[in-house]
């Protein structure tokens, strides 16, 4: 009966988790890099459910093959089911930092921490320390089986270091969805170590990944699929709750940028190499603003950042010079060059979001019309 409840609850979990796969691999609305962390993480999740399926068929069956397959399977198991959990981490800070830097430093750690544990499983299988084999090949607890239920519970103690640790980062569905997951996989793998062959794991593995992935949905629903900054969506979720000062009380500077001749790259240089400085403008922009910093792509070319009072006129300077890098490595066949206009939106005001708007796209434009006399002063006198 246990059995068949534990088999049912791997078949149940593995056909959900094949669903979110297949869904998500259609969708390319977000960062490829992202995207192929979580995809990882459920392909990790897959191959573990995978490996406890084969577990209960050959569990309890005699002869030297079985038992060797049963050991040979509890280290692979062991291995999937920490990278999986290490890869919800991995996603998870990436989704919040950014930083591929620190995504190949948790990596390190859990492949630490996945050569730990397979030094456990193959040596046990000579002293019978964690688990052994009956004379049926039945799994039995050893009596230290619970140093392998702490390297078991490694990455989820991992998960609330860097929880505790990087707390001020995360926005607060980024939060809940992280305390989530680690409250499922720890009730669910604590579960599995009490009572033994119960796989409840599963479906509360499987819980914590639906609600993740709908918070994948809802974050890239808000992504421009060409920049990867935020969309037209996202901009108007923002201004909303700007304009509202029970949500937002401090003041802020808001940017609006245009690309000076985009229409000429296109109609010049074909629309492909205008997506590419799109892409090199919104790479720019990612590269100098703040983790707690807005940008979105307003539309068109034109992009809107949002940041600290009194922040505007430095966050310029730096994607100034980090556009003349671009420039200067003459890559593109064009020049990236662009107008802005900022000032300081004070919530509560008075001044309705769309005036704003219309302030420093006014502001813009006068920066536009400013550098092209310069251009034409400078075409005349040489």
């Amino acid at each position: 009966m246990q059995f068949t409840a534990a088999l049912n609850s791997i078949f149940g979990s593995t056909l959900v988790v094949i669903l979110i796969f297949a869904d998500y691999a259609r969708k390319y609305n977000t960062e490829s890099y992202q995207r192929s962390l979580f995809l990882r993480l459920l392909a990790f999740t897959f191959a573990a459910m995978v490996m406890d399926f084969i577990f209960y068929l050959f569990n309890g069956s005699g002869g030297k093959p079985a038992a060797m397959l049963i050991h040979v399977n509890l280290a692979v198991y062991h291995v999937l089911l920490n990278l999986a959990f290490f890869h919800f981490f991995i996603f998870m800070d990436f989704a919040v930092f950014k930083d591929k830097k620190r995504v190949r430093i948790i990596y390190l750690t859990a492949w630490s921490v996945c050569a730990l544990i397979l030094t456990l499983v193959f040596a046990n299988a000579h002293n019978g320390y964690y688990y052994y084999l009956d004379e049926t090949n039945f799994l039995i607890r050893g009596k230290y089986h619970y140093v392998l239920i702490f390297a078991g519970f490694l990455p989820l103690l991992f998960a609330v270091y860097t929880l505790v640790s990087a707390r001020r980062f995360l926005r607060k569905q980024q939060f809940l969805v992280t305390v989530i997951f680690v409250f499922f996989a720890g009730i669910g793998s604590a579960a599995d170590r009490i009572f033994i062959f119960s796989s409840i794991i599963w479906p509360c593995l499987t819980a914590a990944l639906l609600y993740a992935y709908f918070f994948v949905i809802q974050n890239d629903s808000g992504i421009d699929v060409l920049t990867g900054l935020g969309n037209r969506q996202r901009f108007d979720e923002f201004i909303t709750g700007l304009e509202h000062p029970k949500r937002r009380k401090d003041p802020c500077s808001v940017v609006m940028i245009d690309m000076d001749h985009f229409k000429n790259i296109n109609d010049t240089l074909g629309h492909s190499e205008g997506d590419n400085a799109l892409r090199d403008m919104a790479g720019a922009v990612k590269d100098c603003i703040g983790r707690h910093d807005f940008a979105a792509r307003y539309g068109g070319d034109e992009f809107i950042l949002a940041v600290k009072e009194g922040e505007a006129g430095r966050l310029m300077e730096r994607i100034q010079a980090a556009l003349d890098r671009i420039n200067a490595a003459k890559q593109r066949s064009c020049r990236l060059e662009i107008s802005y206009g900022y000032d300081v939106y004070r919530p509560g005001s008075g001044m309705a979001i769309q005036d704003f708007l219309g302030h420093i796209d006014a502001l813009m434009y006068k920066h536009k019309n400013e550098r092209r006399r310069a251009e034409d002063q400078m075409g005349g006198s040489a």
